[in-house]
Protein backbone atom coordinates (compact mmCIF):
# COMPACT_ATOMS: atom_id res chain seq x y z
CA UNK A 1 0.00 0.00 0.00
CA UNK A 2 1.11 3.56 -0.53
CA UNK A 3 0.81 4.61 3.11
CA UNK A 4 3.96 3.55 4.97
CA UNK A 5 2.10 3.68 8.29
CA UNK A 6 -0.03 0.72 7.27
CA UNK A 7 2.13 -2.26 8.10
CA UNK A 8 -0.51 -4.90 7.55
CA UNK A 9 -3.39 -5.19 5.14
CA UNK A 10 -6.33 -3.54 6.90
CA UNK A 11 -9.91 -4.72 6.57
CA UNK A 12 -12.06 -2.53 4.33
CA UNK A 13 -13.95 -1.10 7.32
CA UNK A 14 -10.84 -0.76 9.51
CA UNK A 15 -9.49 2.75 9.94
CA UNK A 16 -6.42 4.18 11.65
CA UNK A 17 -7.23 6.21 14.75
CA UNK A 18 -3.66 7.25 15.55
CA UNK A 19 -0.13 6.27 14.62
CA UNK A 20 2.71 7.22 16.94
CA UNK A 21 6.47 6.95 16.78
CA UNK A 22 8.88 7.21 19.68
CA UNK A 23 9.36 10.65 21.17
CA UNK A 24 12.05 12.72 19.43
CA UNK A 25 13.99 12.89 22.71
CA UNK A 26 15.21 9.32 22.14
CA UNK A 27 16.89 10.43 18.90
CA UNK A 28 18.35 13.47 20.67
CA UNK A 29 20.14 11.15 23.10
CA UNK A 30 21.54 9.15 20.18
CA UNK A 31 22.77 12.34 18.50
CA UNK A 32 24.40 13.54 21.74
CA UNK A 33 26.29 10.27 22.25
CA UNK A 34 27.22 9.97 18.56
CA UNK A 35 28.28 13.62 18.43
CA UNK A 36 30.38 13.26 21.57
CA UNK A 37 32.18 10.22 20.13
CA UNK A 38 32.66 11.98 16.79
CA UNK A 39 34.21 15.05 18.46
CA UNK A 40 36.37 12.83 20.67
CA UNK A 41 37.76 10.92 17.68
CA UNK A 42 38.16 14.12 15.67
CA UNK A 43 40.17 15.67 18.52
CA UNK A 44 42.31 12.53 18.69
CA UNK A 45 42.92 12.80 14.95
CA UNK A 46 44.03 16.45 15.13
CA UNK A 47 46.16 15.91 18.23
CA UNK A 48 47.71 12.83 16.66
CA UNK A 49 48.63 14.74 13.50
CA UNK A 50 49.95 17.70 15.48
CA UNK A 51 52.21 15.69 17.78
CA UNK A 52 53.22 12.92 15.36
CA UNK A 53 55.88 15.07 13.71
CA UNK A 54 57.30 15.96 17.15
CA UNK A 55 57.86 12.31 18.07
CA UNK A 56 58.92 11.10 14.63
CA UNK A 57 56.06 8.87 13.42
CA UNK A 58 56.32 9.83 9.74
CA UNK A 59 55.32 6.43 8.24
CA UNK A 60 52.82 5.56 10.93
CA UNK A 61 51.16 8.97 10.67
CA UNK A 62 49.39 8.01 7.43
CA UNK A 63 48.08 4.78 9.00
CA UNK A 64 46.88 6.72 12.05
CA UNK A 65 45.11 9.32 9.90
CA UNK A 66 43.48 6.60 7.80
CA UNK A 67 42.38 4.64 10.88
CA UNK A 68 40.93 7.73 12.56
CA UNK A 69 39.13 8.73 9.36
CA UNK A 70 37.56 5.27 9.15
CA UNK A 71 36.56 5.47 12.84
CA UNK A 72 34.99 8.91 12.25
CA UNK A 73 33.05 7.62 9.25
CA UNK A 74 31.85 4.55 11.17
CA UNK A 75 30.80 6.70 14.13
CA UNK A 76 28.71 8.87 11.81
CA UNK A 77 27.23 5.82 10.07
CA UNK A 78 26.37 4.03 13.32
CA UNK A 79 24.76 7.20 14.68
CA UNK A 80 22.64 7.55 11.54
CA UNK A 81 21.63 3.85 11.65
CA UNK A 82 20.70 4.12 15.35
CA UNK A 83 18.49 7.14 14.63
CA UNK A 84 16.86 5.33 11.69
CA UNK A 85 16.14 2.24 13.80
CA UNK A 86 14.76 4.35 16.64
CA UNK A 87 12.46 6.40 14.38
CA UNK A 88 11.15 3.26 12.63
CA UNK A 89 9.40 1.98 15.79
CA UNK A 90 5.70 2.73 15.81
CA UNK A 91 2.38 1.91 17.43
CA UNK A 92 -0.76 2.06 15.28
CA UNK A 93 -4.21 2.06 16.82
CA UNK A 94 -7.10 1.20 14.52
CA UNK A 95 -10.77 0.77 15.30
CA UNK A 96 -10.18 -3.03 15.44
CA UNK A 97 -6.52 -3.69 16.32
CA UNK A 98 -3.33 -2.38 17.78
CA UNK A 99 -0.30 -2.91 15.55
CA UNK A 100 3.17 -2.56 17.03
CA UNK A 101 6.24 -2.44 14.84
CA UNK A 102 9.61 -2.67 16.57
CA UNK A 103 12.93 -2.52 14.77
CA UNK A 104 15.84 -4.07 16.69
CA UNK A 105 18.48 -4.08 13.94
CA UNK A 106 18.76 -3.22 10.27
CA UNK A 107 17.51 -6.65 9.20
CA UNK A 108 15.34 -7.41 12.24
CA UNK A 109 11.80 -6.12 12.54
CA UNK A 110 8.96 -7.44 14.66
CA UNK A 111 5.35 -6.60 13.82
CA UNK A 112 2.68 -7.66 16.32
CA UNK A 113 -1.05 -7.27 16.06
CA UNK A 114 -3.50 -7.31 18.96
CA UNK A 115 -7.27 -7.35 18.61
CA UNK A 116 -8.91 -4.68 20.77
CA UNK A 117 -11.15 -7.32 22.39
CA UNK A 118 -8.11 -8.88 24.11
CA UNK A 119 -7.13 -5.71 25.98
CA UNK A 120 -7.47 -5.95 29.75
CA UNK A 121 -5.73 -2.79 30.91
CA UNK A 122 -3.60 0.09 29.67
CA UNK A 123 -1.05 1.73 31.94
CA UNK A 124 1.44 4.57 31.58
CA UNK A 125 4.78 4.93 33.36
CA UNK A 126 6.60 8.26 33.46
CA UNK A 127 9.56 7.99 35.83
CA UNK A 128 12.11 10.76 36.15
CA UNK A 129 12.36 14.42 35.38
CA UNK A 130 12.87 14.20 31.59
CA UNK A 131 9.76 12.08 30.88
CA UNK A 132 7.66 14.52 32.89
CA UNK A 133 9.20 17.67 31.39
CA UNK A 134 9.09 16.43 27.78
CA UNK A 135 5.88 14.38 28.24
CA UNK A 136 6.94 10.91 27.14
CA UNK A 137 6.72 7.52 28.81
CA UNK A 138 6.04 3.82 28.56
CA UNK A 139 2.64 2.54 27.47
CA UNK A 140 1.93 -1.01 28.60
CA UNK A 141 -1.10 -2.78 27.18
CA UNK A 142 -2.05 -5.80 29.26
CA UNK A 143 -3.81 -8.58 27.42
CA UNK A 144 -6.04 -11.48 28.26
CA UNK A 145 -4.75 -15.03 28.06
CA UNK A 146 -1.40 -16.12 26.72
CA UNK A 147 -0.90 -13.15 24.41
CA UNK A 148 2.21 -11.18 25.36
CA UNK A 149 1.70 -7.68 26.71
CA UNK A 150 2.51 -4.80 24.38
CA UNK A 151 5.08 -2.36 25.70
CA UNK A 152 5.92 0.79 23.75
CA UNK A 153 8.72 2.87 25.25
CA UNK A 154 9.31 6.60 24.89
CA UNK A 155 5.81 7.21 23.60
CA UNK A 156 4.89 10.88 23.16
CA UNK A 157 1.85 12.07 25.12
CA UNK A 158 1.41 8.63 26.73
CA UNK A 159 -1.67 9.54 28.76
CA UNK A 160 -3.48 10.79 25.65
CA UNK A 161 -2.51 7.67 23.71
CA UNK A 162 -3.61 5.41 26.60
CA UNK A 163 -6.97 7.18 26.67
CA UNK A 164 -7.34 6.70 22.89
CA UNK A 165 -6.60 2.98 23.29
CA UNK A 166 -9.18 2.61 26.05
CA UNK A 167 -11.78 4.53 24.03
CA UNK A 168 -11.06 2.39 20.95
CA UNK A 169 -11.42 -0.76 23.09
CA UNK A 170 -14.72 0.44 24.56
CA UNK A 171 -16.07 1.39 21.13
CA UNK A 172 -15.01 -1.98 19.72
CA UNK A 173 -16.65 -3.88 22.58
CA UNK A 174 -19.82 -1.81 22.26
CA UNK A 175 -20.00 -2.52 18.51
CA UNK A 176 -19.48 -6.22 19.22
CA UNK A 177 -22.29 -6.22 21.77
CA UNK A 178 -24.59 -4.43 19.31
CA UNK A 179 -23.74 -6.96 16.58
CA UNK A 180 -24.46 -9.88 18.98
CA UNK A 181 -27.85 -8.40 19.98
CA UNK A 182 -28.76 -7.88 16.31
CA UNK A 183 -27.76 -11.45 15.45
CA UNK A 184 -30.07 -12.87 18.15
CA UNK A 185 -33.12 -10.94 16.92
Amino acid sequence: MANDEVLLELDPDERIIVSIKRHIISSVFIVIVGGFLFVLFLAALFLGIKYSSDIGLDGKEAIFVLAMTVILALTGLFTWVAIYLDRDNQLIITNENIIQSLRFAIFSKQVSQLNLAKIQDVSVDQHGILPNIFNFGVIEIETAGEVANFRFIQAPDPNVVAKLIIEAHEDYMEQGSSANRAAHL
